[in-house]
């Protein structure tokens, strides 16, 4: 008995080890966690482990995300304000928040929705219309058969950004698009899609659950625009663009932005950005002229400058260019691609010259080869104000530096001016002495004097072939849409009986279905300081971003736009740059005043504060939401996320009443249909909006 004693004791030992350390893993890995236990969230990707660091919640934002956490779906946040310091009463809208039964509560964050496969299976879709509006709609649980992991996150992707640059002190914002690195989550609602990262590999669902394909990792990513016939486009490997065909296989698209792009990229359902009415967008390329007449005794008015114009500049006047480089980062970068351009140039002329030598020395009967000697052609010859040379003059083009001064005649052309007029000189002069003898004016006339041109003034006049908008009935063909008035630089499809459009200084106005300017672009010049003040409207500041939400169409009556507010005369210098939203009669929206506009759209603003917290604000004029909150997203079909930073976050519609509670660390924005939740307790859940 005693011997049995040992031996069960020896086996004991090394299986409540070998438990331990099991467990130990599997907590480890986020397969489950202890209520009680405080430790930080992991992302898996390859053999790389990174922790998500959460910034700490003030205490005032605790004992907010305490008061929203008691509210229960169907409770209304609009009246909800952080509770009084002196007696810590609560506040609330009489009526539409009650208190709740404790003994009746869920606990949080497993609220129990209906099965969304069976009500698929009675003939009802995911649907991307608003919740709430006029259709029903329901919401129902996407279960995976396999079910989920508990991670968050599956390593890193790159993605296309809006990278903001100041350029000059005081002068102008400029965002140019850049790669960004970020998280990419397990689960990620794409335009109708829902795409799963785990262990290394992609795999695509469609919006039902059903599986379309797998690839690896970093095999296929979304692209965040649509195309002509509404599908959702990926990127590749290979950086091409591809979409799932109806054999759930991909096929590559043929895409083409300047005639299908919607001016944003952001996840948006397949009616956004297209147009309301009979009208569609048609373009052509057109050749198009400009003349610049630049100021080169101020170097300010080219903060705004195009590649083509600092070419331009670099050959007619390469000293000048030299100066604005040294104080205009943006002109700099415009000139170092002139450059390249012109030692292009030079080495494709090159190669001609002594393709044309080879010829005449096989073909002698044909036109001798140019002479090495011949001067080059000058179509612009060099201002006489280039006597300050460029910082690096081994970057200047020969040919222009050393091209005769503007006015200049060589002796050879005066020796033949000389000798062509020799000849008849005498017989002129006997002529007009004649002349002179026999009328008599009657009145005297001054000469004429030549208006001496101003050495500091550069004229650039230049034809560019560029592509060019109009529009016209849907349906149109090539014959027909040949006629239209190609008048816009670019042109975006109609809302609401609206539709935006660019000219060539890039001023955004709106015309109405008759093709007038209903809202200019340019407003009131105003004068202060003896300075003239110029508004003008914008196209956006930034496009890669759900935050670029109600920009260029109009959305429950209202549009997001860029306003402008510079000198007149040097125009980088701006005195304010923000977004306001316009009426269709170019009327502004008032803004409550200390907040700035964020994002628009499903009729809600989002308004960041000066503390840093957002709120939404309901176009009708009144908060929807308090701005005590520190994580927020735009409203997108009917329903907003709203929360904390480090803490919890829950869905909201447009009447402020709670539709997911706030029992979550994570939630995406609708996408078709589609919503992810995740919460460290539970892991991933799935919803899916259904309606007939």
């Amino acid at each position: 008995m005693g011997n049995k004693g040992i031996k069960i004791s020896g086996i004991i030992a090394p299986v409540a080890f070998a438990l331990a350390c099991l467990i130990a893993i599997l907590y480890g890995f986020g397969s489950f966690d202890f209520t009680f236990a405080d430790r930080d969230k992991y992302i898996s990707g390859g053999t790389e482990t990174t922790v998500i660091t959460q910034p700490p919640m003030s205490d005032e934002d605790k004992e907010m995300q305490e008061l929203i956490g008691n509210l229960g779906v169907g409770d209304s946040l609009s009246g909800v304000t952080v509770p009084d310091d002196d007696d810590g009463d609560e506040t609330k809208d009489p009526g539409e928040t009650g208190e709740k039964d404790p003994g009746t509560e869920t606990p949080s964050g497993t609220e129990q929705y209906v099965s969304a496969k069976e009500f698929l299976e009675r003939g009802m879709r995911v649907s991307d219309v608003a919740w709430g509006g006029d259709e029903l709609v329901i919401m129902g649980e996407l279960f995976f058969p396999t079910g989920i992991s508990k991670h968050q996150v599956q390593g890193k992707k790159i993605v296309i950004a809006d990278a903001p640059k100041i350029y000059e002190d005081g002068g102008e914002y400029f965002f140019e698009t850049g790669e960004k690195e970020v998280y990419r989550f397990v689960i990620e609602p794409y335009m109708g899609y829902i795409i799963m990262n785990l262990g290394g590999t992609t795999t695509v669902f469609t919006s039902e659950g059903q599986k379309l394909a797998s690839f690896a990792y970093d095999k296929i990513t979304p692209a965040y625009i649509r195309d002509k016939e509404d599908r959702p486009l990926f990127i590749d490997d290979q950086a091409t663009l591809c979409y799932f065909d109806e054999n759930g296989e991909l096929a590559p698209s043929d895409y083409n932005e300047e005639t299908d792009g919607r001016g944003l990229y952001i996840d948006y359902e397949a009616s956004f950005g297209k147009s309301d009415n009979g009208t569609a967008v048609y373009s052509r390329y057109e050749d198009v002229y400009f003349l610049d007449e630049l100021d080169t005794s101020d170097f300010y008015q080219l903060s705004w400058v195009d590649p083509d114009l600092a070419y331009s500049i670099y050959i007619m006047r390469p000293a000048y260019a030299a100066k604005v480089a040294r104080y205009n980062p943006r002109f700099s970068e415009a000139l170092a691609r002139a450059k390249e351009r012109v030692e292009e140039e030079k080495r494709l002329e090159e190669e001609k010259k002594a393709e044309d030598l080879l010829t005449s020395e096989t073909e002698p009967l044909e036109t001798p080869a140019p002479s090495e000697t011949e001067a080059p052609i000058v179509t612009e010859p060099l201002p006489a104000d280039t006597t300050e040379l460029p910082a690096d003059t081994t970057n200047t083009p020969e040919d222009m530096a050393n091209a005769p001064e503007s006015g200049e005649t060589s002796s050879a052309d005066s020796t033949t001016d000389t000798e062509s007029t020799t000849d008849t000189e005498s017989a002129e002069s006997a002529t007009d002495t004649e002349i002179e003898s026999e009328t008599e004016p009657e009145t005297e006339t001054e000469p004429e004097t030549e208006t001496e041109p101003d050495p500091n003034l550069l004229r650039i006049e230049r034809t560019l072939n560029l592509r060019r908008y109009a529009y016209g009935l849907r349906g149109l063909i090539d014959v027909d849409a040949s006629l239209l008035d190609y008048a816009y630089a670019k042109a975006y499809n109609f809302s609401e009986r609206r539709a935006a459009v660019v000219d060539d200084d890039g001023i955004l106005r709106y015309i109405n279905e008759d093709g007038k300017v209903v809202i200019d672009g340019t407003g009131t010049k105003l004068v202060t300081s003896s300075r003239y003040i110029v508004t003008e409207y914008a196209e956006p500041l930034y496009r890669y971003s759900e935050f670029s939400r109600g920009y260029l169409y109009f959305d429950c009556g209202l549009v997001r736009v860029r306003k402008i507010e510079r000198d007149y005369t040097y125009r980088n210098l701006i005195y304010s740059d923000s977004d306001v939203l316009l009426y269709p009669d170019g009327k502004e929206f008032e803004i409550p005043h200390g907040y700035k506009l964020e994002a628009y759209s499903d009729g809600v603003l989002v308004l960041k504060g000066s503390d840093g917290k957002y709120g939404y604000y309901h176009k009708d004029g009144y908060w929807l939401t308090q701005p005590v909150y520190t994580s927020i997203k735009p409203f997108s079909e009917g329903l907003g996320v709203i929360g904390f930073e480090g803490g919890k976050r829950g869905v909201i519609d447009t009447r402020g009443n709670i539709v997911i509670p706030f029992a979550y660390e994570y939630i995406t924005a609708p996408s078709s249909g589609v919503i992810a939740l995740y919460s460290y307790e539970n892991g991933w859940r799935i919803l899916l909006k259904l309606s007939k």
